[in-house]
């Protein structure tokens, strides 16, 4: 299990996988660089097995994100009338974003070993978010209009899109280079977790799970 708090300015985690990287955000995302990744692993992704065998977690994932909207939203109006968000509205929608990294960490190639059906494993690939210690009633009410909090996204939007196509063509040749040379590249694994790290942040904002804006940064 993961326990996600602050102590100044850095994310403080327990127990769990791939350890946790000091942050000045309250939300980061991070995995281990496989030091030997699987060459079968990669081609298994380039004939797109590995998304075959990812399936079940699609379906169960699709369900929980559903969930997680509801959740969220009703979270907003929590915060709106309480001034805070329940710990357990957090924990729940971050447990979606949690699980999600893992299998897309599986995808990539960044980690070879299968992602658990679970919200809180021991994996070399993680998440986390910091429970604001208030709400923010502002940030609640755009939130709950929609139209409001999506104009404030619309730098991140632009930039993320960049970044996906980039990201999309570090993804195509990396098992390629996984098969000749054995090794995963440092570039690729900066370019891929960062973009991952830079959306779960915004995805974060979005949900209500942090207050403060989130950088245009892929770093940690």
């Amino acid at each position: 299990m993961v326990n996600v708090h602050r102590r100044g300015q850095r994310i403080v985690t327990e127990d769990t996988g791939a350890s946790a990287p000091k942050s000045d955000y309250s939300a980061t995302l991070w995995a281990e660089k496989p030091e030997a990744p699987s060459r079968l692993m990669a081609v298994l992704l380039i004939l797109l097995i590995k998304f075959i065998l990812a399936v079940p977690h699609v379906i169960v994932l699709t369900f929980y994100w559903l969930a997680a909207l509801i959740v969220a939203w009703i979270g907003y109006w929590a915060v709106l009338l309480t001034g805070n968000l329940p710990p357990g509205f957090h924990s729940f929608v971050l447990g979606y974003l949690r699980w999600n990294w893992r299998v897309n960490a599986w995808l990539c190639g960044i980690v070879d070993a299968c992602p658990p059906f679970a919200t809180e494993a021991d994996y070399p690939a993680d998440a986390g978010c910091a429970l604001p210690e208030a709400g923010n009633r502002l940030l609640a009410a755009a939130r709950i209009l929609n139209p409001i909090i999506v104009i404030l996204f619309i730098p991140h939007l632009i930039a993320l899109w960049v970044m996906a196509i980039v990201a999309t063509l570090v993804f195509l040749i990396t098992p390629w280079a996984v098969i000749f040379t054995g090794s995963f590249p440092q570039f690729a694994f900066d370019i891929l977790v960062g973009v991952a790290r830079w959306q779960h942040r915004v995805t974060c904002f979005q949900l209500g799970l942090v207050e403060q804006y989130p950088p245009f940064s892929m770093s940690e």
